[in-house]
């Protein structure tokens, strides 16, 4: 009986821990049920900025922008190796954005200079 006990304790003592530990980013959601990929597909608009201009995460790879319900694709993103960072391409130049938290409506990155900006999902 005390074996059955001890086990009933461990475990979720374990999930717990297990659940801890999850989160790939600093401000990140410990648990999600959607991909990273599910999260950051989306329209993004910059915390303090109008909801009319927005950039734009797309499914297929894609970067756009829109502003004033003119939407113009000007790169392309994807996910480093271990998906702690969103690698965006434009033409021949690459750049790397550190991901701070990626949940389903906040999103912060932190470019190579240091500066991070936080974005809201658009309504």
């Amino acid at each position: 009986m005390k074996l059955k006990n001890l086990k009933l304790f461990i475990l979720p003592l374990f999930i717990a821990l297990f659940v801890a530990g999850c989160s790939k980013y600093d401000e990140g959601a410990n648990m999600s049920l959607r991909s990273a990929k599910a999260r950051l597909t989306n329209d993004w608009v910059e915390e303090g900025d109008a909801q009319t201009s927005y950039t734009t995460y797309a499914d297929n790879g894609d970067v756009s922008s829109t502003a004033s319900g003119v939407s113009v694709t000007w790169g392309t993103w994807a996910f480093n190796d271990d998906k702690t960072k969103v690698v965006i391409t434009v033409g021949s130049i690459t750049t790397e954005a550190t991901i701070i938290q990626l949940k389903n409506k906040s999103l912060k990155l932190q470019d190579t200079a240091g500066t991070t900006t936080s974005y809201t999902a658009k309504e």
